[in-house]
Order: C-alpha cells, then sequence, then structure tokens
C-alpha cells in the first residue's frame, strides 16, 4: 500500500528504516468528550 517509505519486505519480516514516519493508524478512532 506504500504507507511508509523505504520499506523492504525479506520473507516473513518487513524491514522498516529506523527514521521512518510512521503512518496513521486506520483502526483507532479518536473519541473526543465534551464537557457541557
Amino acid at each position: 500500500e506504500n504507507r511508509i517509505p523505504g520499506v523492504s519486505k525479506l520473507g516473513y519480516m518487513w524491514l522498516i528504516p529506523k527514521n521512518a514516519e510512521k503512518p496513521f493508524d486506520m483502526r483507532k478512532k479518536q473519541h473526543k468528550m465534551q464537557i457541557q
């Protein structure tokens, strides 16, 4: 999906550079509470 630049796959393992910026996790939602 090309979400992290510079990533390569070696067998079953993903090789991610240390200085890579991680993408936003689409599985999590931000819940904001409003105080009235």
